[in-house]
């Protein structure tokens, strides 16, 4: 990710989290909007993408307890 966003705003601390994100999250990211959520969920109209540093946390903690949880 580019450090550098729209209008020279410094996104180095997102960029790192988003890095972190994707090692942990298939794709970096839970957002229903960029991979198939559930569908049941979906015609609730709940949105998944929390975009949120504790989400990454909470990933990278599960990877390192259970083998292959990516």
């Amino acid at each position: 990710m580019n450090p550098k966003g729209h209008r020279g705003i410094d996104l180095t601390e997102s960029a790192a989290l988003y890095d972190r994100a994707i090692a942990v999250i298939a794709g970096g990211v839970t957002s229903a909007r960029r991979r198939t959520a559930v569908r049941a969920q979906l015609d609730r109209s709940l949105n998944f993408g929390a975009g949120h540093r504790l989400e990454v946390e909470a990933a990278e903690l599960l990877v390192s307890i259970v083998p292959n949880a990516k």
